[in-house]
């Protein structure tokens, strides 16, 4: 039997106002959200939380070369997490990678929620 999952994202961002208001915005909607300030933050919370299922991060992270090192990553460790990358830049500018979605800054919690409803998770 499958049964559609909850979503429960990780937002990823180093400036932490940014990173609360994601926060409570993903929660106000009724999902289940944590938050990191770093990659490697991000890669010890997916590895401690296997329920989370969507990482959302800011593209420029301290510790990180660049999103497609996070990106390429995660869909080798964690295949299943869905990827929805921000930026103030415009998508073309901030080299977006493909398997990954992505919303520009600044983003109203509409935009914000709106992907995260539209993924589609899988139990097994």
């Amino acid at each position: 039997m499958t049964l559609m999952a909850r979503p429960v994202v990780l937002v990823a961002d180093d400036e932490p106002l940014i990173r609360m208001d994601a926060v409570d915005t993903i929660q106000a909607a009724g999902f289940a959200a944590y938050e990191a300030s770093s990659a490697q933050e991000v890669m010890s919370m997916l590895d401690a939380h296997p329920e989370i299922n969507i990482l959302f991060s800011d593209i420029k992270m301290p510790g990180a070369g660049d999103a497609s090192e996070i990106v390429d990553l995660v869909a080798q460790m964690w295949p299943k997490v869905e990827i929805i990358l921000t930026s103030g830049l415009t998508k073309a500018e901030a080299n977006v990678t493909t398997g990954s979605r992505f919303l520009a800054k600044p983003y109203t919690a509409k935009q914000l929620v709106a992907p995260i409803q539209s993924v589609t998770l899988v139990q097994e």
